[in-house]
């Protein structure tokens, strides 16, 4: 059964949204964004950055670059991962979507620096197809053969730049709930993503 309810609450936009969430049990938020530069212009500024840092269940943002199109299902799960343990969360999410929809799969990886030689580069990225080829369970239940795709660049570029080329319906990727530092996905790269995404994001914050 679906359950409507609108709430108006004075107080701090944060902290009002933390308390319906406890309060109501919530298991996905929805939210737009718009933006034409820095962090300060995503839709509720630095609030944005809480919920999605923050919030304790997946947070699904639609930007302004996002295609405008109606779907009955996701066609294509385009999931990128760094590994951590939010990534990790957020895997859970992109094989079910992909299973529930009889959906395509697509797993990236982005290597941010290059080594010395064009050997250890091969061998660089034979370990990290190798490492995201695992993360998938042999009982899976797709559809279809997931994609594993390793490149080498800016991870927040690469991933919007290989969501546009897949023609993905959902981009899916973990974040981190620690400080405004991270030496994996800081804010940063989830609001170059959030903010220049061809398709919705949905987000899943680490343990």
């Amino acid at each position: 059964t679906l359950f409507r309810s609108v709430v108006l609450r004075p107080g701090d936009t944060w902290a009002v949204i933390s308390q319906v969430l406890s309060d109501k049990n919530v298991d996905l938020i929805v939210m737009g964004t718009r933006g034409h530069g820095g962090i300060k212009k995503l839709f509720l500024g630095s609030t944005a950055e809480k919920v999605v840092r923050h919030a304790n269940c997946p947070v699904l943002t639609v930007g302004p670059h996002v295609r405008s199109v109606l779907l009955n299902r996701f066609g294509h799960v385009f999931y990128a991962s760094d590994f951590s343990s939010g990534s990790l969360r957020a895997l859970t999410y992109a094989l079910s979507l992909a299973e529930e929809d009889r959906a395509e799969l697509t797993l990236l990886h982005v290597i941010q620096s290059n080594p010395v030689s064009e050997s250890g580069l091969l061998e660089w990225k034979r370990q990290d197809r190798e490492k995201l080829s695992q993360l998938v369970p042999p009982d899976a239940d797709l559809a279809y053969k997931p994609e594993i795709e390793v490149e080498v660049g800016i991870p927040e570029v690469e991933i919007v730049r290989m969501a546009d080329s897949r023609e993905a319906d959902i981009i899916v990727m973990g974040c981190h709930s620690g400080g405004s530092v991270s030496t994996h996905l800081p804010w940063t790269t989830l609001h170059y993503v959030l903010q220049h995404a061809p398709c919705p994001v949905l987000t899943v914050r680490g343990e």
